[in-house]
């Protein structure tokens, strides 16, 4: 072997020499795993929409006619969508043109026309009209949440007998949802 081929045999066998020193040092050195646990969580909060699905509208009212001695009854209804299990009550209130001597808890709603005349309804929650809808706790209509839109009706009557002027009348009542 020739110098020149020696000290290439030399340079090869040191670098053989690592190597095996190398792959000698990591196979000898074991993994390290550490493992902690995530904690996931979520709060998911009560949540309530209200809308109007159609207005009351009571139509023509005649008091000379057949309102001379028959109420005239209309429904409206409005829509609640609620997070499941989330209990509330919708409650309405007085209006706009209630009379002096209404409360939240007997409400005195009138329409109006003009600057001073009024035409009175009642509203209730139940469709033979016995129970009125007003303004409190125990007047209002419980719902529960499902996550669906629950359609709840508003029934109302106009008594008969009301002898007023020609007109178109008129009354806004605020619908709540409490929950």
């Amino acid at each position: 072997m020739n110098a020149s081929n020696s000290r290439q045999y030399a340079r090869a066998c040191k670098l053989g020499t690592v190597a095996l020193a190398i792959a000698t040092l990591t196979s000898q050195v074991e993994a390290v795993t550490s493992t902690v646990n995530l904690n996931v969580s979520a709060s998911v909060l009560a949540s309530c929409t209200l809308s109007v699905a159609n207005a009351l509208n009571f139509g023509a009212y005649s008091a000379a006619g057949a309102n001379g001695t028959n109420p005239l009854d209309a429904t409206g209804m409005v829509i609640s969508n609620c997070t499941p299990g989330t209990a509330g009550y919708l409650t309405i209130g007085q209006g706009t043109n209630a009379t002096g001597v209404s409360t939240d808890a007997a409400p005195v709603r009138r329409m109006r026309s003009g600057v001073a005349n009024y035409l009175l309804y009642n509203l209730f929650t139940d469709g033979t009209r016995t129970t009125s809808w007003a303004n409190t706790t125990i007047t209002g209509v419980t719902i529960t949440g499902d996550g669906l839109d629950q359609f709840t009706t508003v029934y109302g009557r106009m008594p008969q007998g009301q002898s007023v002027p020609v007109g178109s009348y008129t009354d806004t009542v605020a619908v709540t949802l409490t929950y």
